[in-house]
């Protein structure tokens, strides 16, 4: 047996009940995944043996510490013109980066597949969480009026809220503030366990719309936004889910930032994109700030070339991702993503996303088990079940 026969193996020993064979072609498929799973061969498998094995403790990987599976950059939802330049179309739409082209000079191109489908409805305005191998999305809107705003997660959160943050935490899922009804901001703080499966409301210090949020080394803090009398503020914050919030140092590029996106690189969290209060209105903010929680303070960082307010965003790979959103100053909707590379120390613009899509979620997920979706079609691991779906099969 070999890695090149042993999921031919498997298959015969399971249709002819051969059970000793069998348990040696899986045990050898476990104990050689990585390389196993690289083989043409691994694209054939079927979804509910791809299940079993992903399920099974001894799986391993090589280097699992230093070298995870491969992960892929995912766009979840948002909304956008439609082809006709008529009326913004929300999107159900999952898609994921197949592959980033380089051509000669500064031309570069994404290869984007559509994998799967947002259950029952479009999404925008929206927030979307990994936890214990399942991506949650949680809230948002379907459309553009008040009564579109959406509460939807598993279960239903206990307030509907678009223009909010969520992160995981201890096996949690929290969400942050966030717009209620198009005139009230929410200062309160919503988490979910699994185990109990109910949502538990706690108190923030201040309403606040269209912030961001990250976790970095256990703790959760939140970043700028609007208060309720429409102000976009500078401010930080450290939220602890029991102690509440404690402010630390303020942002200094511009009066306040909000529409933006916060994302852990290293020891620091950089704070990108959004929008920024000007003397009559807002306009775009491309500066971008790195906060260093040990000494709570703020230093510059390469600002983006590109507007991106209300973009998607995730880190992947060591690496920065900020896609899509629109700009302030234009009112035109953007289609680029842009990647931040700690060893370049700059921004790279890699290409243009399937349609510009704003007010979209981002996030990674294993490329494998992705090419493995794709190719069985749009529903296939969806767990209809209040929401949440698509058993991503970490490893």
């Amino acid at each position: 047996m070999d890695e090149g026969s042993c999921l031919d193996v498997l298959v015969l020993a399971e249709t002819y009940g051969l059970v000793q064979l069998g348990q040696a072609a899986e045990e050898y498929i476990l104990a050689h995944f990585q390389s196993v799973s690289a083989g043409e061969k691994f694209k054939d498998v079927p979804c509910p043996l791809l299940e079993r094995l992903l399920e099974k403790d001894s799986l391993c990987v090589e280097n699992s510490l230093s070298s995870p599976p491969p992960q892929a950059l995912v766009l979840v939802g948002g909304d956008t013109v439609d082809d006709d330049f008529r009326k913004r179309v929300p999107s159900q739409t999952l898609w994921f980066a197949q592959q980033f082209h380089r051509g000669s000079g500064l031309i570069r191109s994404i290869e984007w597949k559509a994998f799967t489908k947002i259950p029952e409805l479009p999404r925008l305005r929206h927030c979307v969480c990994l936890l214990n191998n399942k991506l949650y999305v949680l809230g948002g809107r379907r459309y553009y009026g008040a009564l579109d705003i959406l509460k939807s997660a598993l279960p239903d959160m206990l307030c509907q809220r678009d223009y909010f943050s969520a992160v995981s935490l201890d096996g949690k899922v929290f969400a942050l503030g966030g717009n209620h009804d198009d005139r009230q901001y929410l200062d309160a703080v919503e988490y979910y366990s699994p185990e109990e499966n109910t949502w538990r409301s706690h108190p923030l210090d201040t309403a606040v719309c269209g912030h961001a949020a990250a976790v970095l080394d256990g703790q959760i803090y939140i970043s700028g936004g609007c208060d309720s009398h429409r102000r976009c503020l500078p401010s930080m914050w450290n939220y602890h889910p029991t102690h509440g919030c404690f402010p630390r140092s303020a942002m200094t590029a511009g009066a306040g930032r909000a529409g933006h996106v916060m994302l852990a690189l290293g020891t620091g969290l950089v704070v990108a994109g959004g929008l920024q209060p000007l003397w009559m209105g807002f306009g775009d903010q491309l500066l971008c700030e790195l906060y260093d929680p040990t000494h709570d303070s703020w230093s510059p960082f390469p600002a983006l070339p590109r507007p991106h307010v209300s973009p998607g965003a995730t880190v992947l790979d060591g690496r920065l991702y900020v896609v899509g959103g629109f700009s302030a100053n234009t009112a035109m909707d953007s289609k680029w993503v842009h990647c931040y590379d700690p060893k370049e120390e700059r921004w790279e613009k890699l290409g243009a996303m399937p349609h510009p899509y704003t007010d979209l979620a981002a996030c990674s997920l294993p490329k494998q088990i992705l090419n493995k979706l794709s190719k069985s079609g749009p529903t296939v691991h969806q767990v209809d079940i209040n929401k949440i779906f698509l058993e991503c099969g970490f490893i």
